[in-house]
């Protein structure tokens, strides 16, 4: 029963973000290199966990500069705090190469729910309010300018955060269930030809990335 009720409101807020988060969305990035997830939330009983993997792929920069921002189905950004206790209204940080970053959003103050302690290195997101909150999620590329090469000292290639890959989930606490969160325009979305972008394929592939990503 509580599969089909997630399911429901997995279907649901998938057909909502089509419709309504594209302003949000141009107003983010205006490069409109974003990853979107449709429904992220966070109350007494519910958090949101997302995994971020760099895999390293020819054709990518060894770092990879991302913003991770939540905001309510208004459109407006909750108070937040990150794992180190600062006030935040996203999380910017670079990822390497090979490398993974775990990232929790949850309400403050919830015994039993991850905390900066109970899962160190992890990233924080933790709304301070005494309710709880849901909406849409986006994954922006710190670079200006994504498509361009990056700079020496990095490593040579692209930061475009829809080459990295990214999962995650809606969890219930209580009995361990939930449901797969759904992430538009990473690397799932791109093509590759043995091993790289190939660039006839990059550029059909940048369009349908675009069109999926509600641009």
């Amino acid at each position: 029963m509580l599969k089909n009720v997630l399911r429901g409101f997995c279907v649901f807020f998938l057909f909502w973000a089509g419709f309504f988060p594209a302003e949000n969305a141009q107003a983010l990035n205006a490069t409109e290199k974003n990853v979107i997830s449709p429904y992220w939330q966070a109350d007494s009983a519910v958090y949101t966990y997302i995994g971020i993997s760099h895999p390293s792929v020819s054709g990518m920069a060894s770092q990879v500069g991302v913003i991770v921002t939540a905001l309510k189905a208004d459109g407006s950004t909750p108070s937040f705090t990150n794992e180190d206790g600062a006030s935040v209204s996203n999380l910017t940080f670079t990822i390497s190469a090979g490398t993974v970053e775990k990232i929790f959003i949850v309400l403050t103050n919830q015994v039993s729910m991850p905390t900066p302690t109970s899962v160190p290195g992890a990233k924080f997101l933790t709304a301070l309010s005494t309710s709880g909150h849901s909406g849409i999620l986006y994954i922006q590329p710190k670079a200006a300018n994504p498509d361009a090469v990056s700079a020496a000292g990095v490593g040579d290639g692209l930061r475009s955060v829809e080459m990295l890959s990214i999962w995650g989930a809606v969890v219930v606490q209580a009995t361990s269930t939930g449901f797969a969160m759904e992430f538009i325009g990473d690397n799932h979305s791109v093509l590759f030809v043995n091993g790289s972008v190939d660039n006839e394929v990059a550029n059909i592939s940048g369009a349908v990335t675009k069109a999926r990503a509600m641009k």
